[in-house]
C-alpha cells in the first residue's frame, strides 16, 4: 500500500502582458502650453492692438483678425475649442504608443525625438506669434507714412 503519491501539476505560468495606458499626460502638456502661451498672447495684447487700430481709424490684418475671431469664438463657448484639442491628443497619442519596446532603440533617443518634437511645437508657435503680432505694426506704420 506503499503508492506514489500523485505528481504535482505544472500550472502555466501567467503571462506579463503590456497594459496600454489610456491617457498620456505628456501629450496633454505638450498640445496644451502652446495654446495656453496663444491664449496669453491674445488676452493681453491683441486688444491693446485693436484699440491703437480703431484710434488711427485702420482695419487690423487679416491674420490678427482671423487670431481674434477664433479666441472670441472659443471665449464665448467656454474654451471648448481650446481644451478640446489637448484632451483629444492626450487619448489618441497611446493609441500609437508601441507596446513591444524595440531593442535598437535606446532611452536617450526616444528623449531626444520627444524633445525634438516639443522644440518644433514651439518653433512653430512663435512662428504664428510672430506673424499675428508683428505684422499689425508694418501695416499701422506703412498707413501712417506719407506716400
Amino acid at each position: 500500500m506503499t503508492d506514489d503519491p500523485p505528481a504535482t501539476l505544472e500550472y502555466a505560468q501567467p503571462t506579463t502582458r503590456f497594459r496600454r495606458p489610456v491617457f498620456s499626460v505628456a501629450a496633454f502638456l505638450v498640445t496644451a502650453t502652446p495654446i495656453v502661451y496663444t491664449y496669453l498672447l491674445i488676452e493681453l495684447f491683441i486688444p491693446k492692438l485693436e484699440t491703437v487700430y480703431k484710434d488711427f481709424a485702420t482695419h487690423l490684418p487679416d491674420s490678427t483678425q482671423l487670431l481674434l475671431d477664433i479666441a472670441r469664438f472659443s471665449y464665448y463657448h467656454y474654451h471648448l475649442p481650446a481644451i478640446a484639442v489637448p484632451v483629444a491628443a492626450g487619448f489618441i497619442v497611446p493609441l500609437f504608443k508601441r507596446t513591444d519596446k524595440p531593442v535598437d532603440q535606446s532611452r536617450f533617443r526616444r528623449r531626444l525625438i520627444v524633445l525634438l518634437l516639443i522644440n518644433a511645437m514651439w518653433m512653430l508657435v512663435l512662428i504664428v506669434a510672430l506673424a499675428v503680432l508683428i505684422q499689425p505694426w508694418f501695416k499701422l506704420m506703412g498707413q501712417l507714412a506719407p506716400p
